[in-house]
């Protein structure tokens, strides 16, 4: 029995899949919004996988500040994605949706844990000066609970859109 090997810049040593379908994979799961489980058994691949290459491909395009740019209208809200427990309370995330766009549906933006004012400020904190300078709108879920969590950090203009004092 004879073994050979070849080599290709597509597929990097050791890799389970070729940097094209690593891609398209993390495209169908980020941009066009499709499971990683419909993603993985369309590509005859492993959750794991579809996964692994999401978060590698995905990971670059998150942190470029660049992605937030034009964003003038930003939309907070709370959403609980673990419910409670006898070992646990129920465990909330804050979604930040960018409210600009006239067409389609908001753009998601960022989840970040939790869902209190502290978290929300950190992470506008974290973004650039110039680009909370630039924010006109901040839509916070209508909850009162939510406002009130959130009030350190805008001024109520009406009960779902505010000016922006970040």
């Amino acid at each position: 029995m004879r073994t050979w090997s070849e080599t290709s810049e597509e597929i990097p040593p050791r890799a389970s899949v070729s940097t094209r379908a690593a891609r398209e994979a993390c495209r169908r799961v980020g941009q066009a919004g499709e499971s990683v489980a419909a993603v993985a058994l369309d590509l005859g691949l492993g959750w794991g996988t579809v996964m692994r290459a999401v978060a590698e491909h995905g990971t670059p395009l998150v942190d470029d500040p660049a992605r937030l740019a034009g964003v003038a209208a930003l939309g907070v809200d709370e959403t609980a994605y673990l419910a409670a427990t006898s070992t646990h309370g129920t465990e909330f995330a804050t979604g930040l949706v960018d409210l600009t766009r006239t067409a389609g549906p908001a753009r998601l933006l960022d989840v970040v844990p939790d869902r209190s004012a502290v978290v929300l400020s950190a992470w506008l904190r974290d973004r650039d000066a110039g680009w909370r300078a630039s924010m006109a709108v901040a839509a916070p879920d209508p909850s009162a609970a939510t406002r009130a969590r959130c009030a350190p950090s805008y001024r109520t203009r009406s009960a779902s859109s505010t000016r922006s004092t970040w």
